[in-house]
């Protein structure tokens, strides 16, 4: 269970990948793809909720998140917590922020992506800078022990996005696939200390229950490969066959990620959006820095 729970927080981000992004699901318009042009890109994002993690009935977290995105700016903010029984086990806290500009049609160059994070006593600090779309700055506090972990090449940090960016270039990419007709499209996760690729295949449509209605979807199936950073025993201790983490879409123009679950063992872990925030309301969690 503490493996589990611990292994690390790139998984946690890849479980919200999708739900962090939800807007509104109050009521769900049957828009089709097929009336969306090609060229065009997913509606601006301006959203504030809170998702918790369960396994079964047992909660295990929650994170608080708020998205304000423009077609030239987007600035995002997450906090996580660890929650009951993970308290005793792992304690875990993390207060997340990027602010990114200097495009337009949604291409932001100039980017800043800070996290503190702590996990037990362990108070652990990332910032990356980019400009003109170049990574220019990079801090860790405290410093990687290059004997344990390996530095990422700078060449291999290419075309790669922080884990909160990691949630509005995913959607864009789905979006863009689902309107050329491709099942599938891979992303590159840079934390700071190690490089993750996430690989989404698009699978069959259902109908799921949803605060009480039957709802189509889209299924996308999300696993990961282990690529660069990563210490010895953290590849040790991974497994490649690790469960597939299945996101759950509406299936219409706005593509909106209702849930997300893998399944394991001890049973299946889940996020869900638990509440909704409203104009003028703070989802923060209230985490200091």
């Amino acid at each position: 269970m503490t493996f589990l729970l611990c292994n690390t927080r790139l998984k946690i981000f890849i479980l919200l990948a999708g739900l962090a992004l939800a807007l509104p699901c109050a009521t769900l318009a049957a828009d089709a793809l097929t009336s969306v042009k090609p060229d065009m890109h997913p509606a601006p994002l301006h959203f504030k909720g809170i998702y918790e993690f369960k396994m079964a009935a047992i909660k295990l977290g929650k994170m608080g998140i708020e998205v304000e995105e423009t077609s030239d700016h987007y600035a995002m903010i997450a906090d996580i917590i660890s929650t009951g029984l993970v308290n005793t086990l792992v304690k875990h806290s993390s207060h997340t922020t990027v602010d990114a500009s200097g495009g337009k049609n949604f291409i932001y160059p100039n980017k800043e992506y800070e996290s503190n994070y702590q996990t037990r006593k362990k108070k652990k600090y990332v910032k990356m800078v980019h400009k003109d779309g170049k990574l220019v700055e990079e801090k860790l506090v405290p410093p990687d022990n290059r004997a344990i972990r390996p530095a990422v090449a700078d060449a291999l940090k290419k075309d790669t996005v922080d884990p909160l960016s990691f949630l509005l270039v995913m959607r864009e990419k789905l979006y863009t696939a689902m309107q050329e007709k491709k099942d599938r499209f891979t992303l590159k996760l840079y934390d700071g200390r190690r490089l993750t690729q996430v690989d989404f295949v698009i699978g069959g449509k259902q109908n799921i229950l949803y605060n009480g209605k039957k709802v189509p979807v889209v299924v996308v199936d999300v696993t990961r490969k282990l690529l660069n950073g990563f210490t010895a025993s953290e590849l040790a201790n991974h497994d490649p066959n690790e469960p597939v983490l299945h996101l759950y879409i509406t299936n219409d123009a706005r593509l909106i990620p209702l849930r997300a679950e893998f399944s394991f063992w001890m049973g299946s872990i889940s996020a869900v959006l638990a509440k909704e925030c409203r104009t003028g309301e703070s989802c923060l969690l209230g985490i200091k820095e």
